[in-house]
């Protein structure tokens, strides 16, 4: 069962590939590309990224160096026409990126017929302790954000959450400090990022939102330390999800922090959750 799901999901991904490379020179929206996989778009870019370890733009921007490649190598055609099939505005701004990609410049790539771009190998990375979990469904008070997720902002967020709870006289019934990753900042500047309280049914007034987290299995990864490492570990996360034979749930991934900012960096905690499929 684990083997075939995997297999599914890798030829899932094969075909989004394919989309990509017949569609390079048109914009693909997320939603389409989430449907040829078969996923929810809440996860789609995070497995996308720990599958290839680039995001869609990224994979796109490598296509189209690729394509570049072989243009320079197979011909004599301008490098400035080159560089604008491949989605840059200038030469020069073509020129850097392809020497970050290949190592060389155009010009010298051209001279010396090279025909594919090196990538550098990815590192070995430690086991995760994963550990499936099932959840009773609950309800947070939520501030959203949007935007990129920086400390100040974020942090502007919660405390919008706690202003209210507190007024509201919830704070006796405070359950746990979470948020809800809506998008992947690193894919969008406009990442969605709900920053919640759980305090019970609370029915907050706009702007906050009472968000309900369904029940039901969910991957659990647990992670010492700065908040930092956050972005990393989720990229892990997805690596074992697209191994494990598990295939997340059509519900955004959620952190859980164990400790709050008054406690030492190094001995933080927050659990990290995917909402899996039956």
């Amino acid at each position: 069962m684990r083997t075939a799901t995997i297999d599914s999901l890798t030829n899932r991904l094969a075909r989004v590939l394919a989309l990509v490379t017949g569609h390079i020179d048109e914009p693909l929206p997320l939603d389409r590309l989430a449907a040829e996989a078969a996923l929810s778009p809440f996860h789609f870019h995070r497995v996308w990224r720990a599958a290839t370890g680039e995001s869609v733009a990224e994979t796109i921007r490598r296509l189209r160096l690729e394509r570049a490649a072989h243009a320079l190598g197979a011909g004599e055609r301008p490098v400035t026409d080159i560089a604008l099939d491949a989605g840059f505005q200038s030469s020069q701004a073509f020129a850097k990126a392809f020497r970050e990609a290949a190592g060389v410049s155009p010009t010298e790539f051209r001279a010396a017929r090279r025909q594919t771009l090196d990538g550098a190998p990815k590192a070995d990375a430690a086991p995760l302790a994963i550990r499936i979990e099932s959840i009773e469904p609950f309800r947070i008070v939520a501030a959203r954000h949007v935007g990129p997720h920086d400390t100040i902002t974020l942090a502007q967020a919660f405390g919008r959450a706690f202003a209210w709870a507190g007024e509201a006289g919830l704070m006796e019934r405070f359950a746990g400090i979470y948020a809800v990753l809506l998008d992947d900042p690193r894919d969008t500047d406009e990442a969605r990022y709900e920053a919640g309280l759980a305090v019970g049914p609370a029915e907050p007034p706009a702007p906050l939102a009472g968000i309900d987290i369904a029940g039901g299995a969910h991957a659990v990864l647990r992670i010492d330390g700065s908040w930092d490492q956050l972005p990393a570990a989720w990229d892990a996360f997805y690596g074992w999800l697209i191994e494990s034979g598990h295939e997340p749930a059509d519900a955004p991934p959620f952190q859980h922090f164990l400790d709050g900012p008054e406690v030492a960096e190094a001995e933080r905690r927050t659990d990290l959750f995917v909402p899996l499929r039956a």
